[in-house]
């Protein structure tokens, strides 16, 4: 009886993944024998391949897969002969089987879209029969009764010289052999968005319960200044009663009878008032108490929904090693590839739209970064190339580094292929210094090389990089030097559900900017803003960076306010950058830091100047969530030539400042303390943050601070333990402390001083000013 079409089709969908799985664990330990060529660690790896295209043949024939089921079993005997030490594991075994692995993986792919596969099957049954046929070499023994090596050494081939294939760092390849996985269910990745969605929209309404909340406690406020007001005016109001008890004339007609019931209905309205007080209180406590309640579970279920979507980024980087392998043979290049930081996990979309730039890196590093061997030799180097790929978290930030150990890039050619390709002319380029010389690496069209291979110069590759990494609200940093290698850095969200964005307000209007694309955030008088070059600029670490305001950019009318009295405002700027360029950006003020749900434009709306979407706050307000690409790049458009180091003007006249004092900030709230740094950083602090007392604590024992700031509910440490400590500290007991904290009592404020601390500040009542003026006093 034959099996029901949508059971079928579920089962095969099982089958290609599954398939897909052995076919990946035996390219990564072919990769890992090839480079290894150690018999005795090798006997084991060899048994694991084996087997896995065993497991591989046998998923293929339960599913009538005859065609991957035979490949699979070709593949089986072969590396069956390579494991009982029958056939000699050479360079043309490896390559074959890298061959025959592609094949099976083309073969899959026919199974799910129904594309026939350009496989030439027979050929390759034949050349794997042949190969596993042929009888190993005699051992050559290194005294009577000791077995020699098991494997020769491979002999050059005439057509390219040998070449060391990639490897994974062994950190790397011991994470990938460790995985232990837990019973498991198929969840469509569609419904997983849907939930996540959802989940979006439930953080949208906690945000608006947390705005009700602040409005309920202002009105709260309000009633309980009245309700002080009326006991002062009904004891005055009874005063005057009596007085005119006593008075002669017509103040008598008053009557005792009166006045008490005058007294009474005053008393009966501060019941009542006391009550709707009261009651008011109550509602608040419970509120607080439902929303405390509602953050927990909202950020807990977000957080599960989440971690259902991430995947480490092994999954993309495993398919680097083999990648690497073949470009570096066809080049005749020895190189190492060294995979640090595989198991860091990151969100399914953004892990799906990493895997072009890598790889265009990948590609860029060996055609353009490592040498040829004979160069590397000739320079003082190994001859065996190293390109090393570090993934890891930072904050709510994926991390990705691609460095080479290559000839690094020649910024001189760089200048001289932006003039040949029309970029810009001699003079513009000899123009520019060294950093924004190496931004041009970036740009489209762009490329150092006269050659045209199948690798580079076509003018594509670093600019797929840059629209990439920007189209996911990421950055970009490349750093190079002549003759000891480039690193380029990746810094990517670990999710596109939610948006960390600084709130800003421009021409009264409201707009959210990716906290991810703040450079920093400066605050300066007018008076120190330069003309350099007949355009605006900011002295930022000792160099003029381009300045423009933020409605000009936008288009939007009106003028920003000046001060009447003609004395210098203080001004709100932020520094936003995509690759290596950075522009300041002058907006009216700084509302703040807060994660938002991002919700793309509606047909046909679908791509708007300067728009990267819209989000809802909790007051209901619909704000614009900025394109921080089209602001810095009309921003760049809108610039003149950047000043040369050397430009006159006083913005190169002016000395870099002496360091900043340094703050630390404790708190277990991400985005409290991201707000606290950029108010302090804005002010022109430096700022180390740490997540608890504990964390606050160490960085005391490393870092030279100057003042620290902490919450007090924090786990491990709270902040009343660790100005204990820092006041019982020798080293420490002078350092100022200020405790910003929700608890409000005057007990929680007295222990604060008994501490140690030098000010206490309340969340509810937190203003900017007085922290910074207590800082300043305390400094």
């Amino acid at each position: 009886m034959p099996l029901p079409a949508d059971f079928m089709q579920q089962l095969l969908a099982t089958f290609t993944q599954e398939a897909r799985e052995h076919l990946q664990t035996i390219v990564r330990l072919l990769l890992v024998v090839e480079r290894r060529q150690d018999p005795a660690a090798d006997a084991q790896t060899w048994a694991d391949i084996f087997r896995a295209a065993h497991s591989l043949k046998g998923a293929a024939q339960a599913v009538s897969q005859e065609r991957i089921g035979t490949l699979a079993h070709h593949l089986e005997t072969l590396f069956g002969r390579v494991k009982n030490r029958d056939v000699q594991p050479t360079p043309t075994l490896f390559d074959l089987s890298y061959q025959a692995l592609d094949a099976a993986g083309l073969l899959l792919d026919e199974v799910v879209n129904g594309t026939p596969a350009p496989v030439n099957l027979m050929d390759l049954f034949t050349r794997i029969e042949t190969l596993a046929l042929q009888p190993a070499p005699v051992a050559r023994s290194a005294g009577v009764g000791t077995p020699g090596p098991l494997l020769e050494p491979a002999a050059p081939s005439s057509a390219a010289p040998e070449t060391n294939p990639p490897v994974i760092a062994p950190a790397a390849e011991v994470a990938a052999g460790s995985v232990i996985r837990d019973d498991t269910v198929r969840v469509a990745v569609s419904k997983l968005d849907t939930l996540l969605n959802e989940v979006g929209e439930l953080q949208a309404a906690r945000l608006g319960t947390e705005q009700r909340l602040a409005e309920l406690t202002q009105v709260l406020q309000e009633i309980e200044v009245w309700e002080n007001d009326w006991r002062k005016q009904r004891s005055q109001i009874m005063a005057a009663v009596r007085r005119c008890l006593h008075e002669e004339g017509e103040a008598q007609q008053i009557t005792t009878q009166a006045a008490t019931r005058v007294n009474a209905y005053l008393e009966r309205q501060e019941a009542h008032l006391h009550r709707t007080a009261s009651g008011l209180r109550d509602v608040r406590r419970r509120l607080q108490a439902d929303n405390r309640r509602m953050t927990q579970v909202v950020d807990s279920l977000e957080e599960d929904v989440r971690r259902t979507r991430m995947l480490p980024v092994e999954a993309v980087l495993s398919l680097f090693p083999r990648m690497v392998r073949d470009l570096a043979r066809a080049m005749q290049k020895q190189v190492t590839l060294v995979i640090e930081g595989a198991d860091t996990e990151v969100d399914r979309s953004v892990l799906e739209q990493i895997k072009d730039p890598l790889t265009h890196l990948l590609r860029n590093a060996i055609d353009h970064g490592l040498e040829r061997p004979e160069q590397r030799q000739a320079a003082g180097k190994p001859v065996e190339g190293v390109i090393r790929m570090v993934a890891a978290q930072r904050g709510n930030r994926l991390v990705i580094s691609v460095a080479d150990d290559g000839r690094g890039i020649d910024l001189a050619a760089v200048r001289g292929g932006a003039v040949r390709h029309g970029l810009m002319t001699a003079d513009e380029a000899a123009a520019l210094d060294d950093r924004e010389a190496l931004a041009l690496i970036f740009r489209s069209g762009f490329s150092t090389t006269t050659r045209v291979s199948d690798l580079s110069g076509r003018g594509v590759g670093l600019d797929v990089v840059r629209e990439n990494v920007e189209r996911l609200g990421g950055m970009v940093e490349v750093e190079s030097q002549m003759g000891a290698g480039t690193c380029f850095e990746l810094q990517l969200p670990l999710t596109l559900a939610t948006t960390l964005c600084l709130l800003v307000q421009c021409r009264e209007q409201t707009f959210a900017i990716p906290v991810a694309n703040v450079a920093r955030v400066v605050r300066s008088a007018s008076d120190q803003i330069a003309q350099v070059a007949g355009r605006q600029a900011l002295v930022v670490d000792g160099r003029p960076l381009a300045l423009h305001h933020l409605a000009d950019i936008l288009g939007l009318p009106g003028a920003a306010a000046t001060p009447s009295n003609g004395a210098p405002r203080r001004l709100a700027i932020i520094v936003l950058g995509i690759a290596e360029r950075r522009l300041g950006f002058q907006v009216d003020s700084l509302m703040g830091v807060q994660e938002v749900v991002t919700k793309s434009l509606p047909k046909p709306l679908l791509r708007v100047r300067h728009v990267a979407g819209v989000t809802i706050l909790g007051t209901g307000e619909i704000v614009v969530v900025l394109n921080v690409t089209d602001l810095v790049r009309d921003g760049i458009r809108a610039t003149a030539p950047a000043p040369t180091p050397g430009a006159t003007g006083r913005a190169s006249q002016v000395n870099p400042r002496p360091e900043a004092p340094l703050i630390v900030v404790a708190d277990d709230s991400f985005t409290t303390r991201t707000l606290e740094k950029n108010i302090l950083e804005a002010a022109g602090y430096r700022v180390r943050v740490a997540a608890d007392g504990m964390e606050a604590w160490t960085l005391l024992q490393s870092e030279h601070a100057d003042l620290l700031v902490s919450d007090i509910n924090m786990p491990r440490m709270d902040g009343f333990e660790l100005v204990t400590r820092v006041r019982q500290d020798e080293r420490f007991k002078h350092l100022p402390a200020i405790l910003i904290t929700s608890l409000d009592s005057r007990e929680d404020r007295e222990r604060g001083i008994q501490a140690g601390a030098d000010a206490y500040f309340i969340k509810s009542a937190f203003n900017e000013e007085s922290l910074l003026a207590a800082i300043r006093r305390l400094l």
